[in-house]
C-alpha cells in the first residue's frame, strides 16, 4: 500500500512515500470546510426556479445552497494547487438550469485559463474548454444555452459551442482586458466591456456592430436586462444605460462614487449596485435603484466586507450579495416586507469561520492571541514617503496557550475584554508585529494633529468627517518629523483630496507619550503604492539607518504588502500579501524564504520575542504557527464562531473540540477533467486524533520530527477512499 504523505502544509501538501511516487496517483491536500466560503465570493447566480443559489469563490469551490433550508446541498471541487491556481474568477448557469460553467485561474502566470462545464443537476464535470491565454473575468450563456461567451485578460472574447465544446468565434479589437461579457435576450448579439468602452457584436459571423463609448474610466461591471437594456459601470462609479439592440446611449443614472457588481431585476425596472472599493464604501453600500429615476428603492447595510458579487432572483423575491465569506439574501423591495419561511427579512448563508485580522505573541512566548473583529473602517491614508504597515486591524479576542514540555493541548479561550481595547495596549501582555526596531535608547515624541475649525468648515467638513483618519495618523506615528504628516490625505470632498495641511497641522505631542528612537542604526519598514500601475501598498520600504531598500510586488508575488514586521533581532523583515504570500527578507530586500500554506490574503503576523516562532492570520480564516528559522509550518488553527476548533499539523494529526474534526479534511484531485473528492478529518479520527503529536510539533519546532516519532505516517489513499461515513 503506497503511503501518500502530506508534508508541505495546508493547501500545499506534496504526495510522497518511501520510494518514488507513481505518477498516476492523484495528489491529496488538506483543505478547510467550515460550512461556507473561506475567500471572497466572485459570482452568484440563482436557479431558474429561484429555489437554489450558486456561489463561486476564490477559495476554489462552488457551493449550491437550498434557500428553504439555508443549507449547502453540495460543494463542487476541482483540480487546484498552490497560490491562486484553481480560484474561480467567473461563473454562469444556462437559462434552462442544465449547464454550469466556471472559469478557473491557471496554474501559473502566462498559462491558459480553463472553463469547466458541469451537469448542474448532479454536479459532475462533463467538459473542459481551454485555449485562451490569461485569466477569464466574464462568462455568459446564450438564451438557448447553445453558446457560451468568455472574456478576460488577453483582451479577446471567445464564443464557444456548448455541444461540440469548440470555439465558434474569437472577438478581437479591445485594447485591454475584458471585465464583462453577455448576450442580448434574443441571442443575436454579444456585448463585451473593457477599458472605457463596450462593444456590440453579431453572434452569427462575429462582426463588430458598434463601439459604445462615453465612460471616463475602465468599465468594471455590466448587466443585461430581460428587455435588452444594458447597464455598465466604470471605475469612477458612473453607471450608463444603453439600448441593447443598437448600442445607443440612453442616459446616465445617479452616479455612485464607488464601483461594484450590477444586476437587473426580472422586469428591468430596478438595478442592484454593490460596493467593491474600500476607499469609497459608505455605511450602506448595497443599493437597489430605479432604472428610470436613479432613486434608491432599497439598501442593505449588514455586510462587513467588500461585495464583488450580486444577483436578483428570477421571481424578484431576493437580492443576493456576497462578501469575503458569506452570502446575504435581502429584500430588494422592502415595501413588500418579503421574508423567509421564518418571518425574517434577510438570510445569511454562511458557516462558522471568520477571517483573522489581528495576531500577537505573549511577551513570555507562552500564548498566541488573535482577533476576527475589525476596528471601524478608517479612511485610506496616502503619502509619497510611505506609511507604517497596518498591523492593527482589530482587537485581540482569543488566546491559545502553547504547550511546554509535557503539557497537553489546551482549548483556545476568550481573552479578557480589557486587552481587547486599543487604549490598554501599553499594558497588554501581548505584542503585535513591530514596524520599527530601535538601535538604542533615544526617544521620539508622539504626533498629534491639530485641526483648525475655521479651515475645516471652509473645506465643507466636520470633525466627525476626519476623526477616523486623524486617529489613524496618531496611532501610526512613525514618520521622521511632523512635517511629513502634513501631506497625508484625511478626507475627500467633491472628489478632491483634503490633506492635513489643508485643515491644520501635525505637531509633537510632548514627552508624555513616546515611541522608539530614531538612531542612525534604527530599522523601520513602510509601505507605499508602487509597481507599473501604482498598485496600493505594492512597495515595501526598508530603512536601515541611511540605507534604503525596496521590495516591489506584482500579481505573481502577492500584489501588496498587507502585513509587515521586523524580527526581534532587527535582521529580517516578514511581509504578508495577497493569495497566501508570506515571505522573509533581509535588510537589503533580498528574499530569504517563503512560509507556504495560507490560501487567502495574509492580514496579520507577529514573531515571538525569542525569534523561534512566527504566527500569522489570513482571510482563509486560519491562524498558523511557523518555525521562524526554518520556515516550516508547524500547526494550523481554525477557531469557529460557535466555539468549535481544530489544530492540525501538515501531516494531518490533529487536536480538536468534539466536532472540530469536521472543519477540515483532504481533497483528492482527479485531474483537470474531473471533480475532486473530499474526505473530512473526522472520518479518520481513530488514527489521526493525536493531540500529543500536535503538542510535540510546537515544542520541538518541527512537525516533520513530531510525525516521525508517531506510530505510522499520514493517511494513505486507500484509507481516505475507504474511510467510514460521518456520524449524524
Amino acid at each position: 500500500m503506497t503511503a501518500l504523505m502530506l508534508c508541505c502544509g495546508l493547501f500545499a501538501a506534496e504526495v510522497s512515500g518511501a520510494g518514488a511516487v507513481d505518477a498516476a496517483e492523484p495528489p491529496i491536500r488538506l483543505v478547510l470546510n467550515p460550512g461556507h466560503h473561506t475567500a471572497p465570493i466572485t459570482a452568484l447566480v440563482f436557479t431558474p426556479d429561484s429555489r437554489q443559489l450558486v456561489s463561486a469563490s476564490q477559495d476554489k469551490t462552488i457551493r449550491v445552497w437550498e434557500l428553504a433550508s439555508r443549507k449547502t446541498l453540495r460543494v463542487i471541487r476541482g483540480e487546484s494547487g498552490l497560490g491562486n491556481f484553481g480560484e474561480i474568477g467567473a461563473m454562469a448557469l444556462s437559462p434552462d438550469g442544465r449547464l454550469l460553467a466556471a472559469a478557473v485561474r491557471p496554474a501559473a502566470p502566462g498559462k491558459s485559463a480553463v472553463i469547466r462545464l458541469y451537469d448542474f443537476a448532479g454536479g459532475a464535470q462533463i467538459g473542459l474548454l481551454a485555449g485562451r491565454d490569461g485569466d477569464v473575468h466574464g462568462l455568459a450563456f446564450s438564451p438557448d444555452g447553445r453558446h457560451l461567451i468568455s472574456g478576460g485578460s488577453d483582451g479577446t472574447a471567445t464564443i464557444w459551442g456548448t455541444d461540440a465544446r469548440k470555439t465558434v468565434h474569437v472577438l478581437k479589437g479591445h485594447r485591454g482586458a475584458l471585465s464583462a461579457v453577455g448576450f442580448s435576450p434574443d441571442g443575436l448579439r454579444a456585448i463585451t466591456a473593457s477599458q472605457d468602452r463596450l462593444r456590440l457584436w453579431r453572434v452569427a459571423g462575429g462582426a463588430l456592430l458598434r463601439e459604445m463609448t462615453g465612460h471616463a474610466g475602465n468599465v468594471i461591471s455590466m448587466a443585461i436586462a430581460a428587455d435588452g437594456a444594458i447597464a455598465s459601470q466604470d471605475k469612477t462609479g458612473a453607471i450608463r444605460l444603453w439600448d441593447g439592440e443598437t448600442g445607443t446611449f440612453i442616459r446616465m443614472l445617479t452616479p455612485f462614487p464607488w464601483p461594484g457588481a450590477l444586476a437587473f431585476s426580472p422586469d428591468g425596472r430596478e438595478l442592484l449596485v454593490t460596493c467593491n472599493d474600500s476607499a469609497w464604501c459608505p455605511a450602506n453600500p448595497q443599493y437597489v435603484i430605479s432604472t428610470t429615476t436613479g432613486r434608491e428603492n432599497a439598501n442593505y447595510a449588514d455586510h462587513d466586507g467588500l461585495v464583488a458579487a450580486g444577483a436578483i432572483s428570477p421571481d424578484g423575491h431576493w437580492a443576493a450579495t456576497g462578501d469575503d465569506r458569506n452570502v446575504h439574501l435581502w429584500e430588494p423591495r422592502p415595501v413588500a416586507r418579503q421574508t423567509d419561511a421564518y418571518g425574517v427579512p434577510h438570510i445569511i448563508l454562511g458557516g462558522e469561520g471568520n477571517a483573522v485580522l489581528a495576531a500577537a505573541f505573549a511577551t513570555d512566548g507562552r500564548q498566541i492571541a488573535w482577533g476576527a473583529r475589525e476596528y471601524g473602517r478608517l479612511a485610506h491614508l496616502e503619502s509619497s514617503a510611505g506609511l507604517p504597515p497596518d498591523n492593527d486591524r482589530g482587537p485581540l479576542q482569543f488566546a491559545w496557550t502553547l504547550p511546554q514540555k509535557d503539557d497537553a493541548i489546551a482549548a483556545p479561550q476568550p481573552l479578557s475584554g480589557k486587552w481587547q481595547s486599543p487604549w490598554n495596549r501599553d499594558e497588554s501582555p501581548f505584542v503585535r508585529a513591530a514596524s520599527v526596531h530601535a538601535g538604542g535608547g533615544g526617544q521620539k515624541p508622539a504626533i498629534r494633529v491639530q485641526i483648525d475649525p475655521a479651515r475645516l468648515s471652509a473645506a465643507g467638513l466636520t470633525l466627525e468627517d476626519v476623526r477616523g483618519a486623524v486617529d489613524a495618523i496618531e496611532k501610526n506615528d512613525q514618520l521622521f518629523d511632523p512635517t511629513q504628516y502634513d501631506d497625508l490625505i484625511i478626507a475627500f470632498r467633491n472628489g478632491a483630496a483634503i490633506r492635513v495641511r489643508d485643515v491644520g497641522k501635525a505637531v509633537e505631542a510632548g514627552t508624555d507619550r513616546t515611541i522608539a528612537g530614531f538612531q542612525n542604526n534604527r530599522v523601520r519598514v513602510l509601505v507605499k503604492n508602487g509597481g507599473s500601475q501604482g498598485r496600493r501598498d505594492a512597495s515595501l520600504v526598508i530603512q536601515n539607518g541611511s540605507h534604503t531598500a525596496f521590495v516591489e510586488r506584482d500579481a505573481a508575488s502577492g500584489s501588496s504588502h498587507l502585513a509587515c514586521g521586523i524580527t526581534p533581532d532587527g535582521k529580517m523583515v516578514i511581509s504578508g500579501g495577497k493569495d497566501g504570500v508570506l515571505a522573509a527578507y533581509d535588510l537589503d530586500g533580498r528574499k530569504l524564504g517563503d512560509f507556504v500554506g495560507h490560501a487567502g490574503d495574509v492580514l496579520t503576523l507577529a514573531p515571538s520575542a525569542d525569534g523561534r516562532y512566527l504566527v500569522s492570520g489570513a482571510g482563509d480564516q486560519t491562524l498558523r504557527l511557523w518555525n521562524l528559522q526554518t520556515y516550516e509550518p508547524l500547526v494550523t488553527l481554525l477557531y469557529a464562531a460557535d466555539g468549535e476548533w481544530a489544530a492540525w499539523t501538515p501531516q494531518g494529526y490533529y487536536a480538536a473540540s468534539p466536532r472540530g474534526g469536521k472543519l477540515f479534511g483532504w481533497q483528492i484531485d482527479r485531474g483537470p477533467e474531473h471533480n475532486a473528492d473530499y474526505v473530512a478529518a473526522e472520518r479518520l479520527r481513530t488514527r489521526l486524533y493525536r493531540p500529543d503529536v500536535v503538542a510535540r510539533a510546537i515544542i520541538v519546532g518541527s512537525a516533520k520530527e513530531a510525525a516521525a516519532r508517531a506510530a505510522g505516517n499520514g493517511p494513505s489513499l486507500e484509507e481516505l477512499l475507504g474511510a467510514p461515513p460521518l456520524r449524524p
